[in-house]
């Protein structure tokens, strides 16, 4: 880590002088308006917000359009239903400039406070350690790069002493927050580089326990539960169930072994209080992100896996009948994974036998899988899938009157605020004249489940800001300070 984290920190550096050299030349790429604050001279809180716009799993067109996504400019862009997130944070930002308090009330109170967010939004590309070089490409670095010395730019960008004074400086152009990205393999690449600029990084999804780990990711937070909390949940449901044994098929990255981890704990901690009663017995069976194959795999070592939970298999259909339990596979099974991975855990468990009909089994479903990615499911998988359940955290919950006001005022967004978030998006993924016109995006699992933590984020950002400085421009060590009173909002 120590090698490649020198490089790493050069590119966000390089990153941050191109957002501030991009505001001065295309002031559009921050938002616009956004009904300003109160203050005439208010200064700025520069914020990059990432999430997934397009992405890295397909590179062809063929594999991208089967997917039900949509292949434009040679890159594969997500689908309608992920607009939401970055929406989210946008009507965060405007809120707060607004210091409309109707859905956080503590913006109403800011009246003293000068600040006022700037946005810029970049595609993260949802996979892959790439993210650094995709955020700078988003910006269009090459077309942005800092000229000196001469004609041609340099490849690099300006140099260490340009940007120790850039990022020194303490004005409007320093990059003073990053939120995002969406996923914990991503969020393991970028924090160790906030957290050596000292610039605060807020994730809405990322939930691996990993990013707990202050040594490594000093200036990572999320407005989002850890999985050392769902962890703890999933462990506590086996218990109560009685269940003996569990298997956990987890995707081999961050997210993954970060929640295999917190099961894997929750269980120690069970037994260790526990130690005069039956053991919970924890196995994991890892599959990479973009291997069905490996999925296939995962799913057979666990039909191999010997303990049961004596639920019972029809007589004569497992491997041993002279067996108390009939040699049956484990059939409690929590899975890890999301989007299209989860169709194939299904019907490679029922292809394999692990599901059958007449067996009982539980099933539950890390929280990257949303209502959206089960209801795609056809066929054998659908029918496996019933009776599934999820454990989460949820963001938007119809019980609290502040998110009824916020969904009951989603149809009534101005074309005025599409406009401009429009001018912050990719040409090639823009929002359709009628997107505020029907309210089921905003009442959608990917709204309330992760697009409110967005916004949750934005608004944790502005409110530190007038936290730490009221009036002026924030201070050079303003992820510090940010920090420290990260508590108090």
């Amino acid at each position: 880590m120590p090698v490649s984290r020198g490089m790493a920190t050069r590119l966000l550096v390089l990153f941050s002088a191109a957002v501030s050299w991009a505001r001065q030349e295309f002031p559009n790429c921050t938002l616009p308006g956004a009904g300003a604050s109160n203050e005439t001279n208010a200064s700025e809180v520069n914020v990059l917000f990432l999430s997934a716009q397009s992405t890295l799993e397909f590179e062809k067109s063929a594999a991208c359009t089967a997917s039900g996504r949509v292949w434009d400019a040679s890159k594969c862009w997500q689908t309608h239903d992920r607009k939401i997130v970055p929406v989210f944070a946008y009507l965060a930002a405007r809120d707060f400039n607004a210091r409309n308090g109707s859905y956080v009330p503590a913006f109403a109170t800011l009246g003293e406070c000068d600040k006022r967010i700037s946005i810029t939004l970049a595609d993260s590309r949802e996979v892959g350690s790439s993210v650094v070089d995709t955020v700078l490409d988003s910006l269009a670095w090459q077309q942005l790069a800092v000229r000196y010395g001469g004609d041609q730019p340099s490849p690099l960008g300006p140099s260490w002493e340009d940007l120790a004074s850039l990022l020194a400086g303490g004005t409007s152009t320093s990059l003073h927050g990053v939120v995002g990205p969406g996923r914990s393999s991503q969020s393991t690449e970028i924090a160790p580089l906030t957290g050596a600029l000292d610039i605060l990084q807020l994730s809405y999804w990322s939930t691996s326990p990993t990013l707990d780990n202050k040594r490594d990711y000093p200036r990572f937070g999320r407005t989002i539960t850890s999985d050392t909390a769902i962890g703890s949940a999933v462990v506590e449901l086996w218990v109560e169930l009685n269940l003996a044994y569990g298997a956990v098929l987890y995707m081999n990255d961050a997210y993954g072994l970060g929640y295999l981890e917190a099961v894997l704990d929750a269980a120690r901690t069970h037994n260790l209080n526990n130690f005069t009663e039956a053991q919970l017995v924890v196995k994991g069976f890892p599959f990479d992100a973009e291997s069905d194959e490996q999925i296939s795999r995962a799913v057979s070592s666990l039909k191999q896996w010997e303990p049961t939970n004596n639920t019972g298999c029809a007589k004569g259909e497992g491997r041993y009948p002279d067996r108390k339990d009939y040699g049956c596979s484990v059939n409690n099974i929590l899975f890890i994974g999301f989007g299209r991975q989860v169709e194939t855990f299904y019907k490679e468990a029922v292809k394999q036998g692990v599901l059958v009909d007449n067996v009982p089994a539980l099933v539950l479903l890390g929280d990257a899988v949303l209502t959206s990615d089960l209801e795609k499911l056809t066929g054998v998988a659908r029918n496996a899938a019933d009776g599934a359940a999820r454990i989460l955290a949820v963001g938007g919950q119809n019980s609290n009157p502040l998110w009824r006001n916020f969904t009951s005022d989603w149809t009534s967004t101005p074309a005025s605020d599409r406009d401009a978030i429009n001018e912050l998006l990719p040409l090639e993924w823009q929002l359709p004249v009628d997107f505020f016109e029907d309210a089921e995006p905003v009442n959608s699992d990917r709204a309330r489940d992760i697009a409110a933590y967005a916004y949750d984020a934005i608004a944790a950002l502005g409110l530190l800001a007038c936290e730490v400085a009221p009036s002026g421009p924030l201070p050079t060590d303003f992820g510090t300070l940010g920090w420290q009173n990260m508590t108090n909002v």
